[in-house]
């Protein structure tokens, strides 16, 4: 990146707490605690909770309301990444990272947040998220790589101590090793997907 702009992450505390429920939710009492009448209390849930179904959808529709009215508009090709003039932001469910032309910009833009009631947490300028490292240069660049990301997915594939090639691209057909029998894996494919997709490096 070219611009030089000051970066800062966020990270929104309780998340699915701060979002109000649309419709009513009822829950037994959690164990550990005993009702007056005979076991036949319930709670009437005020605030979302984790594991609800609807809690991630709540509090995306309670964050990004409160983005739109203060003049953020969503990127085309990615609904958490909201620009706003001199200010972009890209959110991770409670995690956020913001850039912008000065540290003024995104100081006011907290300070409105908090005025609305959100509960977050500042972390300084960038460092990783989401499995991407940061390095600002001395030119004032940013040097963006996944070096963690990729050395986990190796390591999950059982690969460190592969040869490494420009064009890893064999000749032979997919499936079949060498002597031709089935490919038999001794790592968990569905982990490697979720390594590439969602593998936070904190």
């Amino acid at each position: 990146m070219m611009f030089k702009w000051y970066t800062c992450s966020i990270d929104f505390a309780y998340a699915f707490v701060q979002a109000s429920l649309k419709e009513p939710v009822w829950i037994h009492l959690p164990r550990g605690f005993r009702s007056r009448s005979g076991g036949k209390t319930c709670l009437k849930l005020l605030k979302s909770l984790d594991g609800l179904a609807e809690a991630p959808r709540l509090w995306y529709l309670h964050l990004f309301k409160a983005l739109l009215a203060d003049g953020f508009l969503h990127s085309a090709l990615d609904p958490c990444l909201l620009m706003k003039e001199d200010i972009i932001i890209i959110f991770y469910v409670d995690d956020a990272g913001i850039m912008a032309k000065n540290k003024g910009i995104v100081d006011a833009f907290l300070d409105r947040l908090i005025a609305q009631g959100f509960d977050l947490t500042r972390e300084g300028s960038f460092s990783a998220f989401l499995g991407i490292q940061y390095e600002e240069r001395v030119d004032g660049t940013i040097s963006l790589t996944q070096k963690g990301l990729i050395t986990k997915i190796i390591e999950a594939t059982q690969m460190a101590d592969c040869n490494p090639n420009w064009t890893p691209a064999l000749k032979t057909a997919l499936g079949m090793d060498p002597d031709g029998l089935p490919m038999k894996e001794t790592w968990s494919y569905r982990t490697v997907v979720g390594n590439k997709i969602g593998l936070r490096s904190d």
